[in-house]
């Protein structure tokens, strides 16, 4: 399937953010120490070390700027991208704390952009305290001419994160089931017509009566070869409910009902189901 421009910008978003923070970084070296003074603190100034309330700022500031960046990409990806030509589909990136993944990593950069920005405003004297600072012996002066190029490669490998889960799912179109699997470069599609029956399989992970029932769905063609979705669906408590979607929508599609083969624990218990697991309350 091809990717809409609203999916690219939501998949794109660590980029776009990097991208900023590169460009209005406020901080450069060169205006706050001399030639030479890099190498040597000078003008009697002394590491400051940490306080605590210094890391609780720290604290403060990082959760804020995950929180801000998580929410960000979580509308994006759930509400401004659009699955053009999906009439349902379920993606890998709908797991509810996915888009906090890559905005912990991208928070860590805004984070010392919202201190460095602080810091420029308190004036010239102050930025250079902050940067004299030191966490373990390491001056921050050390880091922030790393600052822009780190930030980038950051929001690239975020990004490339972004691409790959998002593009792992499972969808209906108006003639076809289409998914795309970790392993694969390419979606493959299933067309109607191909179709003899789906099933459902039934499994408890953790075994012995106590784990999580998970449900996975196989696309049966009359040619009885046998696809395995299981990589393309989210594994959750949702399972089921996600797979009455499909079939659902697979059942409006075409217009009539679904042969589904309920498997639990093995070949040797099964049950034919007719339709869809839930039905509308009305």
């Amino acid at each position: 399937m091809q990717m809409d421009w609203t999916e690219y910008i939501a998949v794109g978003f660590p980029l776009i953010t990097s991208i900023i923070l590169a460009v209005f970084f406020p901080i450069s070296l060169k205006d706050y120490f001399v030639a030479g003074e890099i190498k040597q603190l000078g003008h009697g100034l002394t590491p400051y070390r940490f306080k605590p309330r210094h890391y609780l700022y720290i604290f403060i500031i990082y959760v804020l700027s995950a929180g801000l960046l998580g929410l960000i990409q979580a509308y994006l990806l759930w509400d401004v991208a659009d699955d053009s030509g999906l009439r349902f589909s379920s993606r890998l990136s709908d797991y509810f704390l996915y888009p906090f993944f890559p905005s912990s990593l991208m928070a860590v950069f805004l984070m010392l952009f919202v201190f460095s920005y602080l810091y420029v405003r308190r004036g010239e004297d102050d930025v250079r305290k902050f940067l004299l600072r030191t966490y373990d012996g390491w001056p921050l002066y050390k880091d922030i001419p790393r600052f822009r190029p780190v930030v980038l490669a950051a929001g690239i490998l975020c990004t490339a994160a972004n691409f790959w889960i998002y593009n792992i799912y499972i969808g209906i179109t108006d003639k076809a089931v289409v998914y795309h699997t970790p392993y694969s470069l390419k979606s493959e599609t299933v067309g109607f017509d191909d179709i003899s029956f789906f099933v459902v399989r039934k499994n408890e992970a953790g075994g012995g009566g106590k784990g999580n029932e998970i449900y996975t769905l196989r696309i049966v063609t009359k040619g009885l070869e046998a696809i395995i979705t299981k990589d393309s669906l989210l594994q959750s408590r949702n399972s089921l409910l996600v797979i009455n979607n499909i079939l659902k929508e697979y059942g409006e599609a075409t217009g009539k009902y679904t042969d589904v083969v309920l498997v639990q624990g093995g070949v040797d218990s099964w049950q034919l189901v007719w339709g869809t697991f839930v039905r509308d309350k009305k």
